[in-house]
């Protein structure tokens, strides 16, 4: 049961971003996801299942679907990078594979910011939209 908790948290997000990224024409599908997980990113609690988890890392089926799981959710964010890039012809800057792993660490902290207090939400979504635009951009705009 908590090896399919740990498969849905991933489902439940990548539902989302899907239809958030086809959202409309007037930003890329990864500027309108990180638009949308400023304002929502937690809001749900599913990412509570994946911490627990780690506190599980001895059990080696536990560790395996952690690992698929951030695996998962890092390449669907990588697509939509590369597409970006694409789309805005954007050159430098860290390539797609260590901005995607970095947004995900982006939002990880902003999760745990969210579940303990550790900043208001006003400065979490700014942290998202800002240093993830920055990750995305490769740089100051």
């Amino acid at each position: 049961m908590f090896l399919a908790s740990i498969r849905h948290v991933f489902d439940r997000s990548e539902k989302i971003w899907e239809e958030k990224a086809a959202a409309g024409p007037e930003h890329t599908a990864a500027e309108r996801v990180l638009q949308h997980e400023s304002r929502h990113l937690g809001e749900f609690g599913l990412h509570r299942i994946l911490f627990a988890g780690l506190s599980e890392t001895d059990d080696p089926e536990i560790r395996t679907h952690l690992r698929d799981t951030y695996r998962r959710f890092q390449r669907w964010i990588r697509r939509r990078v590369e597409a970006h890039h694409r789309l805005r012809g954007r050159r430098g800057g860290p390539e797609a594979e260590l901005a995607a792993w970095a947004l995900v660490g982006l939002g990880t902290i902003a999760t745990v910011g969210r579940e303990i207090d550790l900043f208001p939400a006003r400065q979490r979504a700014r942290l998202i939209e800002e240093a993830g635009r920055l990750l995305l951009e490769g740089g100051p705009g």
